[in-house]
């Protein structure tokens, strides 16, 4: 087997979901969910950015061609130790080799904790974490919180 190049290993890059371009995700999103219609994903996705600026929102990731290979909402939410949660929730990630993509996610999620002033990062573990393997998560700070897994990042003072 052959490996990448550098040249060949996609460059990922996180951006917010702009709901007029919403449906250019929605291949992915019918991969994860294939009952889900095209105006239920397009609506959901505007319900999202019509929110308060800074708390919420749907996030692509995309490489350096605009392909879009991975999608998750999120959402800030009270936490009792840490006052601000970032939750993480429809997750769906393609299925590509390497670490790239995870990787990607993993530093998109944990800038968007910093930049909100999240204490903790709450990822949901149900059917739609699609791509983000419990394993991962684990290997990276995360720990099982209940049907969730959890990382805090630091306590409210």
């Amino acid at each position: 087997m052959k490996l990448p190049s550098l040249a060949e290993v996609p460059v990922f890059r996180a951006h917010a979901l702009d709901p007029r371009l919403a449906s250019r995700a929605f291949p992915l999103v019918q991969l994860s969910c294939p009952n889900i219609q095209l105006r239920v994903w397009m609506d959901y996705v505007r319900a999202q950015a019509n929110g308060r600026r800074g708390t919420g929102g749907v996030t692509s990731i995309q490489d350096e061609r605009g392909y879009i290979h991975g999608v998750f909402s999120w959402n800030l939410t009270g936490h009792l130790i840490c006052r601000k949660s970032i939750r993480i929730s429809d997750l769906v990630l393609a299925n590509l080799p390497g670490r790239a993509l995870l990787d990607a996610v993993l530093a998109e999620i944990q800038a968007l904790a910093a930049c909100t002033g999240a204490g903790a990062i709450m990822v949901e573990a149900g059917a739609n974490i699609g791509g983000l393997h419990r394993g991962v998560l684990l290997a990276n700070g995360f720990r099982p919180a209940g049907e969730q897994l959890e990382m805090v990042l630091r306590v409210a003072p």
